[in-house]
């Protein structure tokens, strides 16, 4: 059996997928006690014995968060902060999106494992608007392909 784990009061967005190997992987958000004043936390565990354990929660990213539930300048509400997948073609290689505010625009970053979940890449900025332009990009999803093709989509 897994050992406890603290990783926050509030864990959502809960993105279950599963890679070539059959090894389940679980991706989901930490939000801290007030869930718009502050960064949150992406984690990636992974289980190899059909779902009875799971590794250590790894954290794949640190978020910001909007101050509010609304998107400024707008009555628009956010949504879920990330979208994950496992490729079905490569065991342990894994892809991760989410949007991320930088207190003044919402932008989407994409980060991915290659060892099984236990390290990330850097994030990379994934949406092509003119970054003079401070404009939301927000609501992101990533799919896995055959072959490591990935593809993605923002709003």
């Amino acid at each position: 059996m897994t050992a406890p784990s603290q990783t926050g009061p509030s864990n959502t967005f809960i993105y279950p997928s599963v890679d070539k190997a059959g090894d389940l992987y679980v991706a989901f958000v930490s939000f801290p006690i007030n869930p718009n004043r502050g960064p949150v936390t992406i984690y990636v565990a992974r289980s190899t014995d059909d779902w009875v354990s799971f590794s250590p929660f790894v954290a794949a990213a640190t978020v910001g968060t909007l101050p509010a539930a609304d998107l400024p300048n707008t009555t628009f509400r956010d949504g879920i902060t990330e979208n994950f997948a496992a490729s079905p073609t490569y065991p342990g290689h894994l892809y991760l999106t989410y949007e991320d505010w930088d207190g003044a625009q919402m932008d989407v970053k994409f980060t991915q494992s290659t060892d099984f979940g236990l390290t990330w890449s850097g994030p990379e900025v994934v949406n092509d608007n003119n970054p003079a332009e401070q404009t939301d990009q927000f609501q992101p999803s990533v799919a896995a392909g055959p072959e490591g093709r990935r593809g993605g989509g923002l709003l």
